[in-house]
């Protein structure tokens, strides 16, 4: 059977971490072993508090407190403590469909030739939304197979990082993230692509991107 490692990054998310880990801890239909990942990059607030109670209840999840060194080296970290052979992405800012886990299970093995499966991604709330970001994930939206998402790799990112589902022997075999100067998204799934990564998207909105002034995009 599949193992689907959630790694969850966090660096002072008390206020939104409740909703994202009660997404990940009621998903539905998975044909799969979860575990939950939590690490911690050095957070100066209650996330730790908020996740080791969580943690108490919910025997899926493990929280890794962390020296604060930036998402990649955070990501890495719970990559190297990560027990399933595929690996997920969650930002503790989001939410997703309790279906989205076994959807992008479905089309990995349906697909057995994709190396990372993303989803559709719909941000919130919608008052705070951009027509700009509007337009953005409305094209990323439409791009759906392998050939579409490597053509437009150098446009700008074509898959949302915090919905993907990897294998995880195709992380490995480049290293995982690097810290580099831009967006570490950009850099993983260029070089992924470089590897020979083949790339696909399931063709429904399942993620939910929370709109704030901190967000880096």
């Amino acid at each position: 059977m599949d193992w689907i490692s959630v790694l969850l990054p966090t660096h002072n998310a008390e206020a939104t971490l409740p909703e994202a880990l009660a997404c990940l801890r009621s998903q539905r239909g998975l044909d799969a072993r979860l575990e939950i990942v939590l690490a911690d990059d050095g957070s100066t607030d209650r996330t730790l508090a908020v996740a080791n109670n969580a943690a108490a209840a919910d025997p899926r999840m493990r929280v890794l407190p962390l020296p604060h060194r930036g998402i990649a080296a955070t990501l890495n970290a719970a990559l190297a403590q990560a027990r399933g052979n595929l690996v997920a992405r969650m930002d503790a800012d989001d939410l997703c469909s309790a279906d989205r886990l076994s959807l992008q299970l479905r089309h990995l093995r349906r697909h057995p030739c994709l190396d990372v499966v993303g989803t559709g991604v719909r941000m919130f709330p919608p008052e705070a939304v951009s027509p700009n970001m509007r337009a953005y994930l409305a094209w990323q939206n439409r791009l759906l197979i392998h050939r579409a998402l490597v053509r437009n790799l150098l446009v700008e990112s074509p898959l949302t990082h915090a919905t993907a589902l990897f294998r995880r022997d195709a992380l490995e075999r480049i290293g995982g993230w690097r810290p580099v100067p831009g967006p570490e998204d950009v850099d993983l799934w260029l070089r992924g692509a470089e590897a020979g990564w083949r790339f696909g998207k399931v063709n429904r909105v399942l993620y939910l991107w929370r709109e704030h002034p901190a967000r880096l995009t």
